[in-house]
């Protein structure tokens, strides 16, 4: 049911929790239910394990009955609007919205959305599994999610997605941060194939979405002199071939884009800070101040040390 309770811990163990336990945990989750555990409750119990990839939490869960709900006021102290794949693993539950209920029992998943009134029943012994992710995160792999009632998943995708979670549980933790981009990409694609089968994917906004997270992976590693065109590819999901390709539909190369963004870093350095252009170069990895230099002079039309007087003396108010 927590689909974040973790927030600064990586896969954490189990814990356990009473009836009371239970209730305060679910209740000051970062996408928080109302919970009540019913008579008798000293007989209750529940255990909770969380695992991350990146943005994603799974959240696996074995407990006694209970209901919970999520009214207005709990998703006002939610922060971040996600989407979340709800699968029973043994036993059944009952979700509802509005007027409507499904059944969801063993091997079957329902999807259902953090901003969305919502409640559920557990009404005997029951183990599930849930991966959250929020919303913003599919359109990062081109699928694209509208806003509607809970889904009933496909079994045989539905099969597929939690094998390869069970595979991903297997996995190091010093697996890197690559792969673990990697996985989460996967991840997303197939809970989308699993929970959305009717709503078929865009290939040109697969393109475009994919460019933008292939960006952004670029953009946070700008400091990293080891960065190359086969790790952000390994990272994505994509051959070296399949990665150009992408930039290449724009008449881009991933090379020009890199040393694009890399000269931009410097051009902010050159402007706020006072950093020799050694010690740029080696910052925004270029090979040496002389390669840098050229390679700003062909950007910017002159060469680093007069950007920066430039700059300097606009800031001065000099004409």
């Amino acid at each position: 049911m927590d689909i974040d309770s973790v927030a600064t811990a990586d896969n954490a163990g189990a814990r356990s929790f009473d009836a009371e336990g239970w209730e305060r945990h679910l209740g000051a989750d970062p996408v928080p239910w109302s919970a009540r555990v019913p008579t008798p409750r000293l007989q209750f119990r529940a255990t909770s394990t969380h695992r991350r990839w990146d943005d994603l939490v799974v959240v696996e869960t074995a407990t006694d009955p209970f209901t919970a709900r999520r009214t207005r006021r709990e998703i006002a102290c939610t922060a971040q609007s996600s989407v979340a794949a709800l699968m029973v693993e043994s036993g059944e539950l009952t979700l509802a919205q509005e007027d409507r209920s499904w059944k969801v029992s063993a091997g079957q998943a329902v999807l259902w959305s953090t901003d969305v009134p919502v409640r559920v029943q557990i009404a005997q012994p029951t183990r599930t599994r849930q991966l959250a992710a929020p919303r913003a995160a599919f359109d990062d792999v081109g699928c694209r999610l509208v806003a509607g009632p809970p889904h009933i998943a496909r079994l045989p995708a539905l099969h597929l997605l939690c094998g390869f979670l069970d595979s991903l549980a297997a996995m190091p933790a010093f697996c890197g941060r690559d792969m673990e981009v990697a996985a989460r990409n996967a991840v997303l694609e197939l809970m989308w194939g699993a929970l959305r089968p009717d709503l078929p994917l865009d290939p040109q906004a697969l393109r475009i979405s994919r460019r933008a997270a292939v960006e952004r992976f670029v953009d946070a590693r700008l400091d990293d002199p080891q960065l190359s065109v086969d790790d952000v590819a390994t990272a994505h999901g994509l051959s070296t071939r399949s990665l150009a390709r992408l930039f290449h539909e724009s008449g881009d190369t991933f090379s020009g884009v890199l040393r694009a963004k890399r000269l931009a870093r410097v051009r902010e350095d050159l402007i706020t800070g006072v950093l020799p252009l050694d010690a740029l170069a080696r910052r925004w990895g270029f090979v040496d101040a002389s390669h840098l230099t050229r390679r700003f002079r062909s950007a910017y039309g002159m060469p680093p040390h007069e950007y920066r007087m430039r700059a300097a003396d606009c800031s001065n108010g000099s004409p």
